[in-house]
C-alpha cells in the first residue's frame, strides 16, 4: 500500500464563491487536525463548509457541512454525514459504511 502524500493533518482550503463582481458565499475544506478513531482504526476528519455572506442572504441564508471520516491507511470513508441548513429547509444525514 502506498503512503497518502497529498494531504495531511490540519490542512485548510478556503474559497470565496462569487459571481461577477458579487461575493456570494464562502467556502472552506478542512482536515482535522486529530486523528478519530472508528473501528479502532485511525482517521481523518474531514468537512467541507459553504455559507452565504454578503447580499447572497438576501436571497437565502445557506449554512452547509458536508464530512467524511476517512481511514488513514486505505483511504476508504467509515462515516459520511451532511448537515443542510438552506432558508427554510433542513436536512440531517449520516451514513456508516
Amino acid at each position: 500500500m502506498k503512503k497518502n502524500s497529498a494531504f495531511t493533518f490540519g490542512e485548510e482550503l478556503q474559497f470565496d464563491v462569487s459571481y461577477g463582481w458579487l461575493n456570494l458565499a464562502e467556502a472552506k475544506l478542512q482536515i482535522n487536525r486529530r486523528v478519530v478513531t472508528e473501528n479502532s482504526r485511525p482517521h481523518y476528519k474531514i468537512d467541507a463548509f459553504g455559507k452565504t455572506k454578503g447580499a447572497a442572504t438576501i436571497f437565502g441564508r445557506v449554512n452547509d457541512n458536508w464530512g467524511t471520516h476517512m481511514d488513514t491507511g486505505t483511504l476508504l470513508p467509515s462515516v459520511s454525514y451532511r448537515y443542510i441548513e438552506e432558508g427554510k429547509y433542513r436536512k440531517k444525514r449520516k451514513g456508516l459504511f
